[in-house]
Order: C-alpha cells, then structure tokens, then sequence
C-alpha cells in the first residue's frame, strides 16, 4: 500500500505532465482513425455548421470572425486541432486556478483524469463545439481575475464578452458561477461581481439586439436516457461508473456546506437537459466533480478488508476506462465517412447552385458545407412544420401525393444514406415510390444514392 501511495504523489505532484499526455493520445485517437480511413478529419454535424456559418458571415453572427480568420488560413481538416488546443489550454488553466484553492492535488488529478476519459470530453474536443470554447473562456475568466497584476485582472473582460454570445442559458451559468466565486473569495469579491454585472448586462443587449437564443442548438437528438449514458449508444454520455460514483457523491455530501454548490449547478443543468440535450457536456462536468468526491471517500476510508477495498476501486476505475475504450471504439462511425464526402462533392461539381436537397435531418449541415447547396430543412424556422413536412414526404403512399410535396417545396433532388433509406420500409412508401419514371437514379456510391427528381431534372442536372 505504501507503494501505491507513492505512485499516486509522484503522479499527482507531475500531475501536469500526465494529463496533458493522457488528453493529446486519448484526442489523437479519433484522428488517427479518420486519416487511416480516408475519412474527413472533422468530424460532427456541429462542426460543419459553424465552419457554414462563416461562409454566411454577417453583421448578425459578427461572434464568428475568429473562426472565419482561423478558416481563412486553416485548412478544414486541420480545423479539428482547434478543439485540440482548446483541450489542452482548458486543462492547463484549470491545474493553474486550482492550485491556489482549497482542493487537493489528488482530487484535482481524479477529476480531470475523469474528465478526461469521458465520452462527452472526447466527443465535445473532437469536433469544433461551442461547449468547448464556452469552458476555455469561463476558465480563462476564472484565471485572469485571480492574477496579482491589476492589468491583467481587466483583461478578462475581453473572454467575459465572448461568453456572451453563446446563448443565454450559458451567459446565466457564467454569472451564476462569478456570484459564487465572489462569495468565496475576498481578494477578488468586486472584480467578479463587476464583472457578473458586465456579463449579464452584455448578455441582456446579445437577447435584445441579436434575439439570442435561450438554448445551444441541438445537432442530433436522442432519448433523454439514452442520450444521458455513453453504453447505451449516446453520441457522447457519461460512463455508468461515473453516475454511480455519483450517486454516492450525492449521499457523501449531503450535509456538508462547502457542495451546496454542486447541488444548484446540477439542479439547473438537470432542468436545461429535459429542454436541450446539449447541455449535457456541462452537466457531466458537475456529475464528474460529485464522482470524484465519491471516489476520494472511498479511497480515504478504511476498510476491515482493504484487498476488497483496492479490488473495489480498480473495477471503478476498470469501468471507466472500459466505457473510454467503448466510445473511441466507436469512433470510426461518426460522421461524415468518406462516401458522403465523396458524394456530396459529387452533388457540388453535377447541380446548378439553386439546387434543393431532401434527406433526413441528420444530413443538413453536411449538406449546406460539403456540397453547397440548401437542404430541406434550411426552408423553415419552424421545426415542427419542417419535421411534419418531412414526415409526409418520407411517408407518401400515392406518387401524386409525393409529387405535389415535392412540388410545393422546389424539391429537386433525393439524397438517401443508408441510415435513411434502413429506417424506411423497402415495399411502399419513398423507397418504393422512387422507381418509378418521375426518378431518376444518377449517381450511387458504397450505399448512397442521389436521386433527381424528373419534373424539374433538365433545369438541375449542369450540361
């Protein structure tokens, strides 16, 4: 046990070093996979949405012109060392704060290595995500303000301003978080509340003049449970070790003042999660910090057996690492694989610009970046409409019914993945409706297909 003990002080005291070694494997992983692949090296519906939003680049999204000079010189397979740095500055600020706090180094270790090997750590640092940027700035603000030097504490004001224009939910969180730093702290108690005041001023002007939205924007949606817990096939989760170390957090701490904070940020994350399952890259950052009080509990206590006590917290850790394992596993799945590029282009280099494409929501983003055309979905703000009409089309029994849809919403061309066309009945239906003479099938590839809808191919298809 001595031996132990001196590992983990030897590991904890080079803390730095470990982790940052743990976070550029476990992030190069996905990569690796994709180049060996011939896959896009960014991955995620998210991803393509932002690097979109720079194409369209406006007074209204102003907020993206770091990214819009970042695409300028980067190339946008090397865009997924963004996230990367991100990582990696976001570890290093958080050792540096934590370092002058109450926590001890042991825990600071367990929790980030738990972060780290977390599903929703992977998936929101290996695609650009604005959960990601969001945690660099509030950390930075964090660090900034607890410098010595005056200078330095009023630059965090430049961060503070580009957290505001995330959405309001995360604006709310920042501030709440400031309040909280303020209370414990004397030493920067008006800096934080002044600059709490600046944000949700800031935060208020982003709502009225930017009509910001309340919620980050969903990119793919799942059942609330099964988007909550990585082994049950979420796009990120939590691994079910942590949820139970968790749990026991929850019991340990019940009575104890200092984690009454933990139990306020969990509570909102909880509430914002049954509204937008975004949230819950942040919220597994609270579960984390509950799953690291459990596991320093248990390890601090002593037990009448201590081999069960050490067989007990190595299947933990086992557990852990094991749910890792299963999500980079998995890794090679994501999207887009290199048929969709290929496709995509395809539809790029074939299609006149003006070119509407149909297929599943999913597709969208990919959609509007890879191959620069509009998607169905684009038409309509209001989603309900769109997945109504998207649920008529996908479901037309009768070819003239299909062709008014189509008709009514300039529908041209029918991009179908296999995840599409899987989810579809082969017999009746789109699937069965397309082979008939008003579709034409003009290209297909490992599974993909494009269809040209007949009425409207002629002004579509470039000569």
């Amino acid at each position: 046990m001595s031996n132990l003990k001196k590992y983990i002080q030897h590991v904890v005291k080079f803390q730095k070093s470990y982790l940052i070694g743990l976070a550029v494997v476990i992030l190069l992983i996905p990569i690796i996979v994709n180049l060996a692949l011939g896959k896009p090296l960014l991955m995620g519906s998210e991803s393509y949405y932002h690097l979109q939003q720079t194409r369209e680049f406006n007074i209204g999204n102003f907020y993206y012109f770091p990214l819009l000079l970042a695409s300028l010189i980067i190339p946008p397979d090397l865009m997924v060392f963004i996230p990367f740095l991100l990582a990696i500055s976001s570890i290093l600020l958080l050792i540096a704060v934590t370092k002058e706090s109450s926590l001890q180094g042991e825990f600071i270790f367990f929790f980030l290595l738990f972060m780290i090997l977390s599903p929703e750590f992977i998936h929101n640092y290996s695609v650009l995500s604005a959960n990601s940027a969001l945690v660099f700035l509030a950390v930075l603000i964090i660090y900034l303000i607890s410098r010595e030097s005056k200078w330095v504490k009023i630059m965090s004001i430049f961060p503070l301003i580009a957290a505001s224009f995330f959405n309001l939910f995360s604006t709310s969180l920042i501030i709440l978080a400031l309040a909280f730093y303020s209370y414990f702290t004397k030493k920067n108690r008006l800096i934080a509340l002044i600059l709490a005041a600046l944000l949700f001023l800031s935060g208020l002007i982003n709502l009225l003049a930017l009509n910001q939205d309340v919620f980050p924007i969903e990119f793919q949606e799942q059942p609330l449970i099964t988007g909550l817990i990585s082994a049950l096939g979420a796009v990120g989760g939590i691994s079910f070790f942590i949820l139970l170390l968790a749990l026991i957090g929850l019991a340990v701490t019940w009575k104890k003042k200092f984690f009454w904070i933990a139990y306020v940020f969990l509570l909102i994350l909880m509430g914002g999660y049954l509204f937008n399952q975004k949230l819950i890259f942040l919220m597994s950052i609270v579960i984390t910090f509950l799953a690291t009080v459990a596991f320093a509990f248990l390890a601090r206590q002593e037990w009448k057996l201590p081999l069960i006590k050490n067989f007990t917290l190595f299947i933990l850790l086992l557990g852990i690492l094991f749910s890792t394992l299963s999500y980079l596993n998995r890794a090679n799945l994501s999207y887009p694989l290199a048929a969709h590029e290929e496709t995509l282009q395809w539809i790029k280099e074939n299609t006149l610009p003006q070119a509407l494409i149909f297929s599943s929501p999913e597709q969208i983003h990919y959609i509007n970046y890879l191959a620069e055309r509009r998607a169905f979905h684009n038409l309509y703000k209001d989603k309900e409409y769109a997945a109504g009409q998207y649920q008529a089309i996908i479901g037309a029994l009768q070819l003239n019914g299909l062709i008014s849809l189509l008709d009514i919403h300039q529908i041209s061309i029918i991009y179908l993945t296999p995840d599409l066309k899987s989810s579809l009945p082969a017999d009746y239906g789109l699937l069965a409706l397309l082979n008939t003479e008003n579709f034409k099938l003009v290209h297909s590839y490992q599974g993909i297909e494009v269809w040209f809808y007949s009425k409207i191919v002629n002004e579509e298809v470039k000569n």
